[in-house]
């Protein structure tokens, strides 16, 4: 019998794995279970502490994004290509407002002390699959994550549809982009650096956004908008969903 061949990739991508799975583990339980004591906190307390429970739980979300975030990039460095979907038979969809609403809110809740006014300002017609769905709103959480940390007052979300794409862009008044050139769509990048900057985090909204989007063969861009103030991403994804973007249930 021919003995099988040492595969070193596929060897080294379990390692990957495991040491993955054993990061999440020791990282979300006891976010979990700080979580599960806020709450119990919340009841025996009631309405009077809930301003000592809250910020408890908004850390809690926050950890959770880092840790999904450090997790999506690590599993990224194991990748050659990014896999498109795999075929699926249709099934439900999911209207475009109801999915930028929750994940607006999602944001909102990490970000309580944030100042800036979200308006959105979408098509109600339009309709996603659920895998597809899912891919737009990692990709639009990151951005909007992003938009919400730097913003001063207003944000504008808006889409657009024709017989190609859907375009949802996401316009806010912060910064704007950086002077100095940098790769802002790889990982660990921000306009600035150092523990003294003003805004946390780690540098890889937009990396992970594009990943997400190329998943279902959609892209992101990102520009500065007129006079220097605030940026715009532009997102879109092709329309009608191509049967190989389906997944077989």
């Amino acid at each position: 019998m021919t003995p099988t061949p040492n595969r070193p990739e596929s060897s080294d991508r379990t390692r990957t794995e495991d040491r993955m799975n054993m990061l999440s583990h020791e990282l979300r339980t006891p976010l979990a279970i700080i979580a599960g004591y806020a709450d119990l906190l919340q009841d025996e307390a009631g309405e009077d502490l809930g301003h000592l429970t809250e910020p408890i739980r908004t850390a809690v979300e926050r950890m959770q994004h880092v840790v999904d975030s450090l997790l999506a990039y690590e599993a990224s460095r194991t990748e050659a290509t990014i896999t498109p979907l795999a075929p699926r038979v249709e099934g439900s969809r999911i209207p475009l407002d109801h999915l930028v609403g929750r994940t607006m809110q999602k944001v909102q809740r990490r970000h309580p002390d944030a100042h800036a006014h979200i308006a959105m300002q979408l098509e109600h017609s339009v309709s996603l699959p659920t895998d597809v769905a899912d891919a737009l709103s990692t990709a639009l959480e990151h951005v909007l994550d992003n938009a919400v940390k730097f913003s001063h007052q207003h944000i504008h979300v808006s889409s657009s549809s024709d017989e190609h794409d859907i375009t949802l862009t996401v316009r806010d008044d912060g910064p704007g982009l950086p002077e100095k050139s940098i790769a802002i769509f790889s990982p660990f990048q921000q306009g600035t650096s150092g523990l003294d900057r003003e805004q946390g985090g780690l540098g890889m909204g937009l990396f992970l956004a594009k990943r997400s989007l190329k998943q279902v063969a959609g892209s992101i861009q990102l520009s500065g908008n007129e006079g220097g103030t605030g940026a715009t991403a532009t997102i879109r994804i092709p329309v009608p969903v191509q049967p190989a973007l389906r997944r077989v249930a």
